[in-house]
């Protein structure tokens, strides 16, 4: 064996002896503990748990599951969170990270980036988020189940931005429902097993985690198609929300079948295609009203 040889064999050797020790000797309890107590520490009100971290190549850390819960309300949960730091930007004032998490059947994936306060700390640091949404299966998500009494289904899309300090900022969205339906007692109740929608876009605008601006919401579907536009204001309890909603529906014949009878409550007195409606109440007590 020749010395080349020799050499490139104990720098595998070193390599992977320092791989190994590196990982059982990696101190994952420890920075799993920083990063609920930071989380902790920016939004007291939520529960950061994590199961398992690790660290994985390219150089970054993965954690599973993960899961965020409010007033013992499971709010969202993810099966793995991969994140890669840029190592470059750990030297600088704008430290970022990318990021990857397998959640309800689908990915969220994007970029975090933290611009740090001053020398003397005159702001607080200013958190910039950009992510994307695919496939994700809203049925499943926890935060629908827990909050709304309706099941609602189908694969959400899209692309979210958010800017702030963690307590106030904005999120923007832009998503995409593919597949919608909407079942509940309600419906039943009209002779509908439910509601379908071909596509539902909406533009949304989330202002310091409290008031949702529904730019605009547009719905396709062979039963129904129409528009809603308008605001909720959160409260605590979530279910105190309150709706100032307006909208028009456009039922069409399909629709119409499969109400039989109860069609013609829809089309009394009333003169063209379309609905005008209000929404208003809170989640908890929604009140609906044709115009």
């Amino acid at each position: 064996m020749n010395i080349r040889r020799k050499w490139l064999l104990y720098a595998i050797y070193t390599i992977l002896i320092s791989g190994f020790f590196f990982y059982y000797l990696f101190p994952a309890d420890d920075i799993k503990q920083y990063i609920v107590s930071g989380f902790q520490n920016a939004r007291p009100d939520y529960t950061l748990k994590i199961g398992t971290l690790a660290p994985s190549l390219p150089p970054g850390l993965t954690l599973w599951p993960v899961s965020v819960e409010k007033d013992g309300r499971l709010l969202i949960r993810t099966d793995r969170v991969r994140v890669t730091p840029k190592l470059l930007s750990l030297s600088g004032e704008t430290p970022s990270t990318g990021f990857r998490a397998r959640a309800y059947g689908g990915t969220i994936e994007g970029q975090a980036t933290v611009a740090l306060p001053g020398k003397k700390g005159e702001y607080p640091p200013q958190i910039t988020v950009d992510a994307k949404l695919s496939e994700i299966n809203l049925q499943t998500v926890d935060a629908i189940r827990t909050l709304s009494p309706h099941r609602i289904g189908g694969r959400l899309g899209g692309h979210i931005l958010y800017r702030g300090d963690g307590p106030s900022g904005v999120a923007e969205a832009e998503l995409t429902l593919a597949g919608g339906e909407v079942t509940s007692e309600i419906l039943k109740l009209a002779g509908l097993d439910a509601l379908t929608f071909k596509t539902v876009e909406s533009q949304l605008v989330l202002h310091n985690n409290r008031d949702l601006q529904i730019k605009s919401m547009t719905l396709k579907g062979n039963q129904v198609s129409g528009e809603l536009s308008g605001t909720i204001t959160f409260r605590e309890p979530v279910e105190k929300s309150r709706l100032s909603l307006k909208g028009t529906l456009r039922p069409h014949p399909e629709l119409f079948a499969k109400l039989g009878g109860m069609a013609s409550l829809f089309l009394k007195n009333r003169k063209g295609s379309e609905f005008p409606f209000l929404l208003s109440g809170t989640l908890g007590e929604p009140q609906f009203s044709l115009q």
